[in-house]
């Protein structure tokens, strides 16, 4: 029989590295690092490690999401390499929120391990954002002074040890509350979904309404800075006529991603359960439900579309204009935010089949 040691050596532990490819072209540190916390983890601890860069390299494909959901089971650990740049990447977002929500709902969270590289100061736990949010709440490792040292040096490789020692410690810890009985049951879970549902819808009412009436104004904007006679003269009034939409697409826009990745977590065990010891009158009721939830979120995702337009039309005018790079940015950060949690939406359509 294999002593325990021996069995930690022979079970890897798989770690999904989650970061800005930009980060990484300005640090050139991500090979490195890979190959070194493989290395400590196995050397220093006896648990070997497999780190995967990318969702295609673990063989999810389109149902990533459900990959990701799964892989928790096996204590999959979800290793953000964070920067301020890594927030305003669609992929990474959708992957963070993704990981959170289905960590959360089992009770494993400490299976989220953020290395914070660069942008310390901006990541604090009143941040509006909530990527933000969960980076800033979560026990971060500081990954600065070994970056910005590089990889052959002390600095580095004090770093690589002690994140090793964090990592492995965090496996345990999951290990201990992924038991087969572990996590809450369909009916708990059916409460938290009514609940985390209804603030949703709720949230949805008011965006729907906010951007119905914030794109005719943007619409406006982009007419008028298209003409250069008017645009010096009305630059000003314009950026004024924009900032109370752009607020309010900020405020519900995160406002959903949030409910989104709440009710996410707590749906995608609902779905396992029933999938698994449902009737099939309950299934194909829920496979019914996932689907009018994807249709209905379409609406929301065109008018985002739109949106996108009209901002890549206003792009040239923020550059040159510091006015209105103030009053669109609030209604850049909503509609990320709606583009996350409309892929969060459309994800679900998927679980009951």
């Amino acid at each position: 029989m294999l002593s325990p040691v021996m069995n930690d050596m022979s079970t890897p532990i798989t770690v999904f590295l989650s970061y800005a490819q930009i980060d990484d072209e300005g640090l050139g540190f991500v090979k490195a690092f890979r190959k070194d916390l493989e290395f400590y983890c196995f050397a220093d601890h006896g648990r070997r490690i497999e780190v995967f860069y990318d969702r295609a390299s673990l063989g999810w494909g389109d149902e990533w999401r459900t990959g990701i959901s799964t892989a928790i089971e096996g204590a999959l650990v979800f290793l953000p390499l964070v920067t301020l740049t890594y927030f305003e990447r669609p992929w990474c977002r959708e992957e963070l929120l993704q990981f959170y929500s289905s960590a959360h709902t089992r009770g494993v969270v400490d299976l989220l391990l953020p290395v914070v590289v660069l942008g310390h100061a901006r990541i604090t736990s009143d941040s509006p954002d909530m990527a933000v949010r969960i980076i800033a709440d979560r026990q971060q490792f500081d990954f600065r002074e070994a970056a910005i040292a590089g990889s052959r040096t002390p600095e580095w490789r004090r770093t690589m040890t002690r994140l090793a020692g964090e990592l492995v410690a965090a496996v345990a810890r999951a290990e201990q509350r992924l038991t087969p009985s572990g996590g809450p049951d369909r009916r708990v879970l059916g409460e938290r979904m009514s609940a985390d549902a209804t603030r949703m819808v709720g949230v949805l009412v008011e965006l729907t309404r906010a951007m119905q009436e914030y794109l005719p104004e943007l619409e406006k904007a982009a007419d008028l800075m298209a003409d250069p006679a008017r645009r010096r003269d009305r630059v000003g009034q314009v950026a004024a006529a924009l900032a109370p939409g752009g607020a309010r697409l900020e405020r519900y826009g995160m406002a959903l991603e949030a409910a989104s990745v709440d009710l996410d977590g707590n749906l995608r065990a609902y779905c396992d359960l029933t999938m698994t010891h449902g009737t099939p009158d309950e299934r194909a009721r829920l496979s019914a439900d996932l689907a009018k939830l994807g249709s209905d979120a379409q609406p929301l995702l065109d008018m985002g579309e739109l949106c996108a337009e009209f901002l890549d039309m206003l792009r040239p005018v923020e550059a040159a204009s510091v006015p209105m790079r103030q009053a669109l940015e609030p209604t850049r950060k909503g509609f990320r935010a709606v583009e996350s949690a409309v892929g969060i939406i459309h994800g679900w359509t998927t679980l009951g089949r």
